[in-house]
């Protein structure tokens, strides 16, 4: 069983022409929890996005309905989770590419001292919040705590427009933000 859960990975290595999302497909062949939050998340589309968090600066609360009017970007993501810190240069991409016209926010349910000292290290130019373990969130939103890295492209009216359950390009934000448009 354990090499059923490598296909993905070895796949990847064999650099045979398959996309990420393809692989994450082929992935949830083989894991049935990985495949029901996939679900959960793919029934959000179309819906509106309800979340709350905190600034890692200053742990004031915000939420997306502040954000309405622009596109939102939101990952979730952690500092243990590979795929997510080869992610970070992506992202800071996508807010550099649109500026101001997304609102890029990264968000992990970490500790927030580890997270700080691990955003010394890495460059990030996006919001960064947190939610606590605690927290209880609204669907597709629990669904971080599945798998992650995993991101959201909300419209500016708040509605949940796609979701990403693997690490994401420019070029991928780009095509998608083009149907938002």
């Amino acid at each position: 069983m354990r090499l059923v859960r490598l296909l993905p990975f070895i796949l990847l290595f064999l650099n045979l022409s398959c996309s990420k999302s393809s692989l994450f497909e082929i992935y949830t062949l083989f894991n049935p929890k990985l495949k029901a939050a996939k679900n959960r998340i793919e029934e959000s589309i179309g819906r509106e996005a309800e979340f709350s968090f905190r600034l890692l600066a200053d742990s004031s609360r915000h939420s997306l309905s502040a954000f309405k009017g622009k596109t939102i970007f939101l990952n979730f993501w952690a500092t243990w989770c590979p795929p997510c810190v080869a992610e970070i240069p992506e992202i800071n991409k996508i807010l550099a590419y649109y500026g101001d016209k997304v609102v890029v926010i990264g968000i992990s349910d970490e500790n927030t001292e580890r997270l700080k000292s691990f955003l010394k290290r890495h460059k990030t130019d996006y919001i960064n919040g947190f939610v606590s373990r605690s927290d209880k969130l609204n669907e597709p939103f629990r669904q971080m705590r599945r798998g992650r890295p995993l991101s959201f492209l909300i419209d500016p009216n708040g509605i949940i427009c796609k979701a990403y359950m693997y690490p994401v390009t420019l070029n991928e934000v780009k095509e998608d933000m083009e149907e938002i448009r």
